[in-house]
């Protein structure tokens, strides 16, 4: 899968939905879908629904419909983790274990140049030590016009369009 967004901005240790609330992504997203562009982002349950960022339902699963909707969203989540898993396999500088031990402007250079080159690699078709990841997909369940308007709880608009899934499951 290609990489088209990264945030390398901040350390490991912070929290995926700050570094949402912080990105250009979000911002961006906004302003797609106040103009009628939105692409559609999946997030995880720690993300709020927005109506350009699909999460899962958070409430216990009754509705066979809405559990069906969960596993899917989180076998299409997975394709990211394998995205982060397969680029740490071929980057290994990008392992937790080993880190980067440069200064935060360095380090996030060094993440967004190993994203650029998985890109290329993938690009030019070059599959060489690269192996299929198993990883378990049974989760449990640019404009700055208006930046500061941007709510995170989930609207009716949000709820509707996430709803509107269920039909197909």
């Amino acid at each position: 899968m290609q990489i088209r967004y990264v945030c390398a901005k901040y350390p490991g240790s912070s929290h995926d939905s700050h570094i949402w609330d912080m990105s250009d992504l979000k911002i961006i997203s906004a302003s797609n879908y106040r103009r009628g562009h939105a692409n559609l982002i999946l997030g995880d349950k720690g993300y709020p629904l927005q109506p350009w960022l699909i999460t899962p339902f958070r409430e216990p699963i009754t509705c066979v419909r809405k559990r069906r909707f969960n596993t899917y969203h989180a076998k299409v989540r997975i394709v990211i983790e394998k995205t982060i898993g397969l680029l740490k396999s071929v980057f290994r500088c990008l392992c937790s274990e080993r880190g980067l031990h440069y200064a935060p402007y360095k380090a996030a250079r060094i993440v967004n140049l190993c994203c650029a080159l998985h890109n290329i690699r993938l690009h030019f078709n070059s599959n060489e030590n690269i192996n299929e990841l198993n990883l378990d997909t049974t989760e449990n369940a640019y404009s700055n016009e208006d930046e500061n308007d941007i709510d995170d709880t989930p609207t009716d608009e949000a709820n509707r369009i996430r709803d509107s899934f269920l039909d197909i499951f």
